[in-house]
């Protein structure tokens, strides 16, 4: 049977986030087909994110901080699908609530600074940056 993956974004979303962060769900695009995004913005804390899911892969952007996380499930079953996204959800709204620590680097051949953050959610730690990410498996 196949996952409805737009419907298991809005169940995840819906059961995560509360009045207090707008929502936005965009359908798949014509760029990016069987891609379903929900654009999530925190008034309280000025803060955004985007929470994108796919049949094989689901990802949480920072555009604040143009740093992302991507986690893979290549498996038919929709159990593991929903946890993925459930616990990328629940970072997501950390991040939004104002938590996690977000560092300013210095680029080692560039010019400039690079940013990443660091929540701890659920007793793992997760790390965003722009190139490189660690990510604690659900």
């Amino acid at each position: 049977m196949a996952i409805d993956v737009e419907a298991l974004l809005a169940r995840v979303v819906a059961e995560i986030f509360d009045e207090n962060v707008s929502i936005v769900l965009e359908d798949a695009a014509a760029k990016r087909p069987q891609t379903y995004c929900a654009h999530l913005h925190s008034a309280a804390q000025d803060r955004r994110a985007h929470l994108c899911a796919t049949y094989e892969w689901f990802e949480l952007r920072i555009p604040d901080l143009d740093v992302s996380v991507t986690l893979f499930d290549y498996d038919d079953d929709d159990a593991p699908k929903d946890d993925a996204l459930r616990e990328l959800g629940l970072v997501a709204r950390a991040y939004l609530d104002g938590e996690g620590c977000i560092e300013s680097r210095r680029r080692f051949l560039r010019r400039g600074t690079s940013q990443r953050l660091t929540l701890d959610v659920n007793d793992r730690q997760w790390q965003f940056g722009k190139h490189a990410s660690s990510v604690p498996y659900p």
